[in-house]
């Protein structure tokens, strides 16, 4: 069996000014003019897209993100500090610093979000990128307990003089793992100490797998 031949004919001429497609076999005449313009319809729409793509600004995206993961953190802070009955729940995260001139590693400790109640002043924008020296000895207890409840009622350092200031007497941190390493540490404090501070010890470590990056 020969191939079908195909004929393409522009009739330029008549009264309709319209191409069509003539199959020498079939005498079938289609109209080709519609299919071109869809054609170029699908491309420029795609061309389109992906040109509003290419102009957007590339940090957009990033700022989108961050607000998204800040707000969503948010809500859990909040729900986690109705269910603590604590008077603030901060999530904090360690970041990469800078180098020592010795050209030792520096690592900070920066607060991400904050859950407050009335009368609790913030602190997350006076805390952001502290190097991890100021909560050393916090973070020493961490490497030795997965979750550590802290009275800093009598604290020395300038850690424990910080959270007196803001109200803090007690304080219960447990670490933020994220596939398998240190990544944060999730803190719930109180200006007295709760009844219930074992079983908040337990809800505390438990909620923390929510919160990893």
């Amino acid at each position: 069996m020969s191939v079908m031949k195909i004929t393409l004919l522009f009739l330029l001429n008549d009264k309709h000014h319209k191409g069509y497609l003539y199959s020498n076999k079939h005498k079938t005449m289609l109209n080709y003019t519609e299919i071109i313009t869809s054609l170029l319809t699908a491309t420029t729409t795609l061309g389109g897209i992906w040109l509003t793509n290419f102009l957007k600004p590339k940090g957009e995206d990033k700022v989108s993100s961050h607000l998204m993961k800040k707000q969503d953190t948010l809500d859990k802070l909040s729900t986690l500090q109705q269910t603590l009955h604590s008077d603030r729940v901060n999530l904090w995260y360690f970041s990469n610093g800078t180098q020592y001139y010795t050209g030792g590693h520096l690592q900070n400790l920066s607060c991400f979000a904050e859950v407050n109640t009335p009368g609790f002043d913030s602190l997350e924008m006076q805390f952001q990128r502290i190097p991890i020296q100021f909560f050393e000895r916090l973070l020493f207890k961490l490497t030795q307990s997965e979750v550590i409840i802290a009275d800093e009622r009598n604290e020395q350092d300038d850690l424990g003089i910080i959270h007196r200031q803001y109200g803090v007497k007690f304080i219960v941190c447990t670490k933020v793992i994220s596939k398998g390493k240190w990544v944060g540490v999730l803190c719930a404090s109180y200006s007295t100490l709760p009844p219930d501070i074992d079983t908040i010890k337990v809800k505390l470590r438990l909620e923390a797998s929510k919160f990893t990056n």
